[in-house]
């Protein structure tokens, strides 16, 4: 054991513990490009497709509330 001579009267110890921290943090994953082109002709597909909603604040917005 490394420290002070325990024959000395008083000691001082630093007392340590363990603390969970959990946090969420917003972090930049993909960046996406909005446009507002209206589509020119339908077309019927099949198969599986990867489906993302995307919520956009604008100042639009605020007016549709109201």
């Amino acid at each position: 054991m490394s420290g002070p001579d325990t024959t000395e009267a008083e000691h001082e110890v630093t007392r340590h513990e363990e603390r969970i921290v959990v946090e969420t943090e917003a972090v930049p994953v993909e960046g996406v490009r909005l446009n507002t082109e209206e589509p020119a002709d339908e077309e019927t597909v099949t198969g599986k497709v990867a489906k993302d909603k995307i919520a956009a604040d604008t100042p639009d917005d605020d007016m549709r509330d109201r």
